[in-house]
């Protein structure tokens, strides 16, 4: 009885250090977790449109890999100096094989005159990146009218109970 006993809890802390075995890493401070700044940014006019695209990041500031990119925030300012977030794009390809590496976004609600667009990324933790330098445009008065008329053009959104 005291044989079986003493191999059932050697079998017991075996198995438990089995299960409980894995590869572990040293802690890394928050800063070093952060993505990279997308790469590749930029802005243009395109069918009268303000289009944005940038590649993907895939590494952290410690040169690791990103596993858990959420997604991106735009912003946009007039003087480069100060922005505002206008969008977010979220980021949905976490369980696909192929990756979504390029991303494009349209600015649906553009300024006249000189416009600076700049990209963050973030992660599922809320970690945000470095973000993009800002990227200037020149947006024609005629782009923002196109762009009126498009919104104006779209059926409104039911509302919801």
């Amino acid at each position: 009885m005291c044989r079986w006993f003493a191999d059932s809890l050697l079998t017991a802390l075996l198995l438990a250090a089995v299960v409980s075995c894995g590869i572990r890493t040293d802690p890394r401070p928050p800063e070093a977790t952060m993505p990279e700044r997308p790469a590749n940014f930029s802005a243009l006019i395109e069918n009268d449109e303000v289009r944005l695209r940038w590649s993907r990041p895939t590494e952290s500031t410690d040169g690791r890999d990103l596993y858990d990119l959420a997604g991106f925030v735009i912003e946009r300012g007039d003087d480069g100096e100060e922005f505002a977030v206008i969008a977010e794009v979220p980021v949905n390809d976490r369980n696909r094989v192929r990756p979504q590496n390029i991303f494009k976004w349209r600015d649906l609600d553009p300024v006249a005159g000189r416009s600076f667009y700049r990209v963050r990324a973030f992660t599922r933790d809320g970690q945000t990146g470095s973000i993009s330098a800002g990227t200037p445009i020149e947006v024609p008065t005629g782009i923002v009218e196109h762009a009126r008329k498009l919104r104006a053009a779209q059926p409104a959104a039911p509302d919801t109970p």
